[in-house]
């Protein structure tokens, strides 16, 4: 810890006291389902992080009204239910002695009618302007159609209305303060900058026209909550969502907009360094965020906070040279809850993440705990015909089902499920949509287009027609599809199915082959010679149901591999066979050529 003593001296703005200067920056995490309440996983995500020793949690972005997000599952805050869950929310977090501020979030133009939410709002996609950013890809919908182009705004006063309200639930979920969500190309971004912003009135044009929306809506925050509660997030340098203005106007237009921030004595404004990865479209502007703007910041009540890709060196030093009073770290805080404890006691930071789960997937993932992944579902790509879930692994509150329902929503998928104790009555609502579920892997290879030949051989049925079927063949597929990942753990990052289904292959939970490999090994069945022994192994491995049940599944398998896969493996190995005869042939007939030429 030596060299990091200055992240934990404590902090003060107005009348709260930080234990470090070691924050949680904001990170959305798409868990809030159904109709975006907070519920237990957030609840203890964020107790989590209180423990392991913020000493400033700033929430994931929180939505101030209904809106068609690319993040359906983003926690809001415009309702009684999810006020009462934030409040358990907080309350997890000040019990741990932590303190908590809501990022209110307004996405604007990154919004799409089309979603749901837009939908039941009953409102257009607002915006500065009638400009569409590049890019997007709302994965829910079908198609997954990027941006449109917005509504513009006729006038911005009237969703000033929307952020009081939600700075006024904030209050009464019992946060500490609010952040604006001023970065990334989101609404107040969207005003900022002059690529997204074509207006001609008050709220356009000019650096203070395209500033005046962002600080309406700070003030309107400070009105509720006094200016010691209220901060905001910026990032000058721009590049996400298709946002970034040339290097001199965003120089003007920044130091415009924090002389102004300075002048109201809010608690913090947070400078976002330009981080290549969020310039998808080549817009940002790379600058020295940091030494451009934060001498601007004067006033003694105002804080200025770093953020992006800082290490815990570098976040010292930044503190101890006087250019930031406080760093938030991201993505670190996700395998490592404990963060600050680590880096006070000099302990190594977890650095392997499961990336694919950062977005709704897997709950309190393994990769936020310690001990070996929790298995989680794979999502395989459109196959063939349809769109396929495989879900295996532990469902708490069941919101991973809820999540994936809402996230195929107008396609048709399978749920393979382990066992019906993961029904509960909203996928009994839902059955009248959704069409039945299949409880039962059976035990075959993940299909490729020759086994589906072979089996229209088998069936006699049109290969045409068992092709539309895809989804069918598929509920036999998990063992099979495990057994891949297993004998070749290597490629579990790789879509390696791409030569059978000519479609990409999407899983997360990237882990869940090595470990399952370890499970194997240690069970003694490494070299399972039949898919019935291995399928024993896997269920073992993936902890599902007792004895007794597994059992029962193990009496049907033999039952159902002497019926019908027993035959068919027969066949599916005479196939192969006369392939390796046919190739044999061929190579002695190539042999016999070449001799015969030989001799002439």
């Amino acid at each position: 810890m030596s060299n990091l003593k200055a992240l934990f001296r404590p902090l003060t703005f107005g009348p709260i006291t930080l234990k470090n200067r070691i924050f949680m920056s904001p990170m959305t995490r798409n868990r809030s389902v159904p109709t975006n309440v907070p519920n237990g996983i957030n609840t203890e995500y964020y107790r989590q992080r209180a423990e392991g020793g913020a000493g400033l949690i700033i929430t994931e972005g929180v939505l101030i009204t209904q809106q068609g997000s690319e993040w359906q599952n983003a926690p809001g805050i415009w309702s009684q239910d999810q006020i009462r869950g934030w409040k358990k929310v907080t309350d997890a977090v000040h019990e741990q002695g932590g303190v908590i501020f809501a990022q209110l979030w307004h996405l604007g133009r990154v919004n799409h009618p089309d979603a749901p939410e837009q939908i039941a709002s009953g409102q257009p996609v607002y915006a500065p302007s009638p400009i569409a950013a590049r890019g997007g890809k709302f994965r829910f919908l079908p198609g997954q159609p990027g941006y449109v182009t917005p509504t513009a705004i006729d006038d911005p006063r009237t969703l000033l209305a929307h952020w009081k309200q939600a700075a006024i639930n904030a209050k009464e979920s019992g946060f500490d303060g609010v952040e604006i969500h001023g970065a990334n190309g989101y609404l107040v971004h969207q005003f900022l900058d002059s690529t997204s912003n074509h207006r001609t009135d008050e709220w356009g044009r000019s650096v203070q026209n395209r500033a005046r929306f962002a600080l309406e809506v700070v003030k309107t925050a400070v009105d509720v909550w006094g200016a010691e509660r209220v901060g905001i997030k910026l990032n000058p340098a721009g590049g996400n969502n298709d946002i970034g203005m040339p290097i001199q106007e965003t120089l003007d237009t920044f130091r415009y907009l924090i002389s102004e921030l300075d002048k109201l004595g809010i608690a913090y404004v947070t400078l976002m360094r330009y981080v290549e990865a969020f310039d998808t479209t080549g817009r940002g502007t790379k600058h020295d965020v940091i030494d451009a703007y934060s001498s601007l910041l004067k006033n003694p009540a105002t804080r200025v906070f770093g953020n992006a890709s800082f290490t815990g060196e570098e976040a010292a030093r930044y503190v101890e040279d006087g250019k930031v009073d406080g760093v938030f770290f991201g993505i670190p805080w996700i395998a490592n809850p404990d963060l600050a404890q680590r880096l006070e006691k000099g302990v190594a930071l977890e650095r392997n993440i499961d990336f694919a789960t950062l977005y709704g997937r897997g709950g309190l993932e393994a990769d936020e705990k310690k001990g070996p992944p929790t298995p989680r579902k794979v999502v395989l790509g459109e196959a063939w015909a349809r769109r396929l879930v495989l879900y295996h692994g532990d469902l708490p509150n069941n919101l991973e089902t809820i999540s994936i329902f809402h996230t195929l929503k107008g396609y048709n998928p399978f749920f393979l499920l382990p066992q019906s104790r993961y029904i509960d009555p909203w996928i009994r609502k839902e059955e009248s949509t959704v069409k039945p579920y299949n409880f039962v892997l059976e035990t075959v290879p993940f299909p490729t287009r020759d086994d589906i030949q072979t089996i229209c051989e088998y069936t006699g049925e049109p290969f045409s027609s068992l092709v539309q079927k895809t989804g069918g063949f598929a509920t036999h597929s998990l063992d099979g599809f495990l057994d891949q990942f297993c004998r070749e753990p290597e490629r579990t990052k790789l879509p390696f199915m791409v030569d059978h289904m000519q479609k990409e292959v999407i899983f997360s939970g990237t882990r869940i082959a090595q470990w399952v490999h370890q499970e194997i090994l240690a069970a003694g069945k490494r070299e399972a010679e039949s898919l019935e022994r291995l399928r024993v192994a896997l269920h073992k491995a993936l902890r599902v149901g007792s004895a007794e049940k597994l059992q029962q599944e193990v009496n049907f398998r033999e039952k159902k591999w002497e019926e019908v896969y027993k035959p068919y493996d027969q066949l599916r190995k005479a196939r192969l066979k006369m392939t390796e005869e046919k190739r044999k042939r061929n190579q002695e007939l190539a042999a016999f050529t070449v001799r015969s030429v030989g001799r002439r």
